[in-house]
């Protein structure tokens, strides 16, 4: 997200809806925070359990910020061009990347994006 430019917003979103952005987000936070049912078998339970909670709560208000920008979008989300609400989504996303690669950073991991991630 970091190299996304805010005018590519149309091509990059492939015309996403305000619900189907919403749903990824929610995969991302089961993904991170584990199943409503088992929140204990997560990378953020890990996280928490090995002394990287500060980290952990920086993904989860970064993500809860990215939801909250993203209810903001009209429900169809890929206008024309990039208003003021896709600006802060946008930057929500950057947030929320920014604090995953912190996590990385703090564990001493190589994360790779690509155009290829399936994304």
């Amino acid at each position: 997200m970091r190299d996304a430019r805010r005018e590519a917003w149309p091509d990059w979103r492939s015309a996403s809806t305000r619900a189907a952005i919403g749903a990824q987000l929610d995969g991302f936070g089961e993904a991170w925070f584990g199943p409503a049912e088992r929140p204990d078998a997560s990378l953020s339970a890990w996280l928490r359990a090995h002394g990287h909670g500060g980290a952990d709560g920086r993904v989860r208000a970064a993500l809860e910020r990215a939801r909250a920008a993203g209810q903001a979008l009209p429900p169809d989300a890929a206008p024309s061009g990039p208003g003021p609400a896709h600006r802060r989504f946008l930057d929500a996303l950057v947030e929320l990347r920014q604090s995953v690669e912190r996590v990385a950073v703090e564990l001493d991991l190589v994360l790779g994006f690509n155009d290829n991630d399936g994304d």
